[in-house]
């Protein structure tokens, strides 16, 4: 009887709980449904974000997870459901008829889809933003560069070179062809795939050219393996040096492009075979004497691609009018012409691209008839090429261009003062307009692969080109003559009568001819940087008077001679840098001058002369850092102020004053020049003017400096030059002057040191938006709490910082957070460098809030923050607030990830001297670090883990998410953790798959490094004590037995903590290098991991 009582008690309570259930979906419709609306809102939310990841991974040609495939699939089959049962629910309420049913059914299966989309949800929670996975390495194709591709071509040379350096009986490989038939591109293509392959540890490329440097080859080739000479070292000691570093076991090849005569490598400091059968060394020649004359073991011929290879390029940079049915015969007979010369190709292409057909078959006409008497293919093809350049200035600014040095980085200034010395550009109304039409013409230029322009902004020219452009310019029409950086001692014989440009730059000529040079048609003269040029004859200049340009600069010449006066119509000036330079009262006699830069004298006696030039529109007379202002002569009033005209000045003397008895110009006859639109200017602090010129807001280029005898002068002058509108501020009084407010907003970059009563830097722009600012540098500044402080919601700007890319703050002690108050719309949405140094006052340095906004933050470093305990807060206000946080245990906890991506595009961080932190990042941020290349963590003596793990008991799920983080990550820097016990929680490793650089210095707690069986297995180097190595615990004792061949040699560790021990008491000093030097993560990864 129990028995069948408990079975009949147990059948009731089931009974009564299907009841329920069953009843439960009509009594809970209402809610169940809009339990239905929220979660498709959820995964749709999910799904997008997902979407978003895929279109991220696939962009960075990564392969897509198949389980997140399913789940996608599954998602939009689910919402389709959900959406249709959400549609049929809304028509439940009106319409009577079969109401209780509908709402019993539709009840049940809004319930049972809720579910279902809840396992949806968790699922994603589980693959969370690791998506995809690093694709496989494919079988190693040639890399497409510039005009060198994977043709079938080079197949074949590519496989006899690679074959050779594989002989151990083979250290020395030449490699020659025709100019133009691309030896450089296949270098550069070599050289990577050597790095893919590994056959080399270093590979290392230089550029010799024809009359090669002993110390620049060595300065490259020292560059490329990390070696530093001192200022001492002498040609032998560089010699000594650079064989030792080269002996050091490494596997290493030295790749020496363009000889043009047999180069004494042992002089170098290269071994030979003989010495080191680790070494080898591929040299590239136009001439295939050359390769006898080097003693090459095998010898390499570059051919001409086939016919099949010069159409396929031909037609890739002639663009789809070779497809027109009219011209394929055409282009393909004007491919063939160009003889297979991929330069040759490549250049005529683009020259021909989107031509009339009509152009087309008059470049084949001429290009059959050689119309250009004798010259080689590619003479005939860059020459054609030139002819269709539109216009004279575009022309004359190609054949400029040769005037200078090969390999010679030209500052585009020095294009327009020839070119306006010559009276080029003259349909221009203004000199900032003649300066954007050069602009364009070398956009144009450039785009068409007759110029090119390198990383900083200077302007090159290939080799072969310039030689096609000398040939070009020497005809008679152009009359140029050209013998620049040839290690000429005397003046060269030229038949002067027809000259029209005369270059002898970079030479080392020691006296003017001894007879009377006549040249009544030389236009421009350029002597630049015979640095032994002296004395000029006084009637030098008698025979020249037509000439318009004349650069003298870089030389010794004292005074300019009597003859010098004949130059009625010279219009450009140069007399650079000429530091024995006393006289030149001569220069009043210029009645056209209109360019005239004296910059860098330091010995000029007079200045009066120049206030007879009423016709200059540019004046240089600034003067280099290095020079004692004390030591000049003041210079005089009413001379600035009488040249009117004035369009650009560059002025940097100190002494500028105002007062009733100046003796020195004012700062009243700048202002007083209304056509100026570009200004440069250094003021003393004490100089601070309140009135602006009305002019000055017209100015379209400007570099202010307002400083004393300050450190950050040389930094601030380097990276101004980047930008059109700088300014570097030293303001000791709390008024801040009205024309620094005017122009402040309208700054490129801005400088700011030791503004002790600035505490904002709003109180610059008082509608603080710095709409126009892209670099803003803060350096020691006490009173500073806010970088950005709104004085409330009414006067809050609705911008601010929108377009800034990059920020250093130095020596911010009391800073407490970047943003008081509202935070702006549009704040750091832009930045991507930040650079944060020395402070007290920062707990929290990135807020949820601002966390939001770094969304193109590439580079971050953070160094002697010491009150700093997180780096970033995930949790907290999603309010546009930016307050101080004094306690991470006021913040509340996150349940889940951020709604938005975290540093989806930071690829270096580097963190230093922060002994208040304890731990790096938490393991949600550092799952989002999937561009990160570079960490650096180092001296922050209280770290006890780099990853933070805030929940413990869902880590278990996650490890397989887990061990893919950083799959970019390529060095990796633990220095002086004295406190650091783990990287991570146990038992988790990573795969680090990109990973080349492994550094663990003086980290005695450290019991375990997160690596598996199959982690880094791209690892080059390990830098580690080897006591410490051999006291780590390993999961696997293969992995041990992996790494120790990677290890470096003991000597190198005794001589890094006797440098480490030095360096942790050092400042890291940013004002007194470039932006390549200055960054550590930079020159560590150079040291160390040769990446591409």
């Amino acid at each position: 009887m129990e028995i069948a009582s408990a079975v009949a008690g147990e059948a009731s309570k089931s009974i009564v709980s299907h009841l329920e259930r069953e009843i439960g979906y009509l009594v809970h419709f209402n809610r169940s449904v809009e339990d239905l609306k929220t979660k498709i809102d959820q995964l749709k939310g999910n799904r997008d974000v997902v979407q978003r990841l895929i279109d991220a991974a696939i962009s960075n040609n990564q392969e897509i997870r198949k389980p997140v495939q399913t789940w996608l699939q599954k998602v939009e089959t689910v919402l389709e459901e959900a959406t249709q049962l959400s549609d049929e629910a809304g028509l439940v309420n009106s319409c009577f008829k079969g109401w209780c049913c509908a709402r019993f059914t539709l009840g049940r299966k809004a319930t049972k889809k809720n579910f279902m989309i809840q396992a949806l949800l968790d699922e994603r929670n589980v693959f969370g933003d690791i998506v995809s996975n690093p694709k496989p390495t494919q079988s190693l194709e040639i890399v497409s560069d510039g005009d060198f591709d994977a043709f079938a071509s080079r197949e074949s040379t590519t496989k006899q070179i690679i074959g050779a350096l594989k002989d151990g009986e083979i250290g020395l490989v030449g490699v020659f062809g025709m100019p133009g038939v691309g030896k450089t591109m296949l270098m550069e293509t070599l050289s990577n795939q050597m790095k893919k392959d590994r056959l080399f540890d270093e590979v290392v490329i230089v550029t010799v050219s024809q009359y090669p440097e002993l110390e620049k080859i060595q300065d490259d080739i020292a560059k490329g393996l990390d070696l530093r000479f001192g200022d001492e070292d002498t040609s032998f000691t560089r010699k000594a040096k650079l064989s030792k570093r080269i002996s050091q076991g490494k596997k290493t090849l030295i790749i020496l492009d363009d000889l043009w005569e047999r180069l004494e490598i042992a002089k170098v400091g290269i071994p030979c075979k003989t010495v080191n059968k680790d070494c080898k060394v591929v040299f590239t020649t136009r001439d295939r004497g050359v390769c006898g004359r080097m003693e090459s073991d095998v010898n390499i011929e570059v051919t001409v691609l086939t016919a099949e290879d010069s159409w396929r390029l031909f037609r890739e940079r002639a663009g789809d009018i070779a497809q027109n049915c009219m011209l394929p015969a055409v282009a393909k007979d004007i491919a063939n012409e160009c003889k297979g010369l991929p330069l040759a190709i490549a250049t005529l292409g683009r020259a021909l691209r989107g031509k009339e057909e009509s152009i087309w078959d008059s470049a084949l006409r001429l290009l059959r008839t050689s119309i250009f008497g004798g010259m080689t293919p590619v003479f005939s093809s860059i020459k054609l090429s030139y002819d269709f350049l539109p216009n004279e200035e575009s022309k004359m600014s190609f054949l400029i261009c040769c005037l200078f040095p090969e390999d010679y980085k030209i500052d585009i200034d020095n294009i327009f003062y020839f070119l306006k010395g010559e009276r080029f550009l003259r349909k221009a109304a203004t000199f900032m307009e003649a300066k954007s039409v050069l602009h364009l013409v070398v956009d144009e230029l450039v785009s068409s692969c007759l110029l090119l322009r390198n990383k900083d902004g200077y302007i090159m020219m290939h080799d072969i080109i310039r030689d096609v452009a000398i040939s070009i310019a020497s005809v008679e029409d152009n009359g140029v003559f050209v013998r620049a950086r040839t290690e000429l001692t005397e003046w060269p014989d030229v038949e002067f009568g027809h000259c029209k440009r005369l270059s002898l730059m970079n030479n080392k000529i020691t006296c003017f001819p001894p007879y009377q040079i006549k040249a009544p048609n030389l236009l421009t003269l350029c002597l630049n940087k015979n640095s032994k040029l002296k004395d000029i004859p006084s009637d030098f200049f008698d025979g020249m008077q037509n000439l318009m340009t004349l650069d003298l600069s870089r030389t010794q010449i004292r005074i300019l001679p009597p003859s010098f006066s004949c130059l009625k119509n010279l219009r450009t000036f140069l007399m650079e840098d000429c530091s024995h330079l006393v006289n030149i009262s001569s220069i009043e006699s210029l009645e056209q001058l209109e360019i005239l830069s004296l910059h860098g004298y330091n010995r000029i006696e007079s200045w009066v002369c120049i206030g007879k030039l009423t016709t200059l529109k540019m004046l240089d007379i600034s003067m280099d850092l290095s020079t004692d202002l004390k030591s000049l002569r003041p210079f005089p009033p009413k001379v600035i102020s009488s040249l009117y005209r004035l369009e650009e000045l560059r002025f940097n003397r100190r002494e500028i004053i105002e007062g009733e008895d100046q003796i020195d110009a004012g700062i009243s006859e700048i202002t007083s020049l209304t056509r100026l639109t570009s200004l440069r200017i250094i003021l003393p602090v004490g100089c601070i003017f309140q009135e602006v010129p009305s002019h000055w807001e017209k100015l379209t280029e400007f570099m202010f400096l307002v400083a004393g005898e300050y450190t950050y002068i040389s930094a601030f002058i380097n990276k101004s030059r980047r930008w059109k509108r700088s300014m570097c501020l030293r303001l000791p009084s709390i008024s801040i002057p009205n024309w620094i407010l005017v122009l402040s907003k309208m700054a490129n970059c801005l400088f700011l040191e030791e503004c002790d009563h600035l505490k904002s830097v709003v109180q610059l722009d008082p509608r603080g938006r710095f709409n126009n600012l892209k670099l803003l540098h803060v350096f020691n500044i006490s009173s500073m709490r806010y970088l950005f402080k709104s004085s409330g919601k009414e006067n809050s700007p609705e911008y601010a910082f929108r377009n800034l890319e990059k920020l250093h703050l130095i020596f911010i002690y009391n800073l407490v957070a970047f943003c008081h108050g509202i935070l702006p719309q549009g704040f750091f949405q832009n930045l991507r460098v930040l650079k944060m140094f020395h402070g007290h006052g920062v707990s929290t340095l990135i807020p949820c809030d601002l966390l939001e906004r770094l969304q193109n933050l590439e580079s971050l470093k953070v160094q002697r923050l010491m009150t700093m305990t997180k780096l970033v807060q995930l949790g907290g206000s999603t309010a546009n607030t930016t307050q101080p946080i004094s306690s991470s245990d006021t913040i509340p906890k996150f349940s889940s990830r951020p709604s938005f991506p975290i540093f989806p595009k930071l690829r270096k961080l580097c963190i230093e001297f922060c002994y208040s932190l304890e731990y790096l990042l938490p393991m949600r941020v550092l799952r989002e670090l999937g561009q990160l290349e570079l960490l650096s963590v180092g001296y922050n003596s209280n770290m006890v883990m780099i990853v933070e793990h805030e929940n413990y008991e869902h880590e278990e799920d996650n490890a397989d998410k887990d061990k893919a983080i950083m799959p970019r990550l390529k060095s990796l820097t633990l220095k002086e953790e004295t406190k650091l016990s783990s990287f991570c929680r146990p038992n988790l490793f990573f795969d680090w798959p990109s990973l080349e650089y492994l550094e663990v210095f003086n980290c005695p707690g450290l019991k375990k490094l997160p690596l598996g069986t199959y982690s880094a297995t791209k690892l080059r180097r390990l830098d580690i004590e080897q006591q410490l190595f051999n006291e780590l615990e390993w999961e696997d004792e293969s992995i041990k037995s992996r790494l120790q061949p990677l290890i470096w040699d003991d000597d190198w560790n005794e001589q890094k903590k006797d440098n480490d021990s030095d360096e942790s008491g050092k400042e890291d000093d940013d004002s007194n290098q470039s932006e390549e030097e200055y960054d550590p993560l930079k020159e560590q990864i150079r040291r160390s991991v040769r990446t591409q």
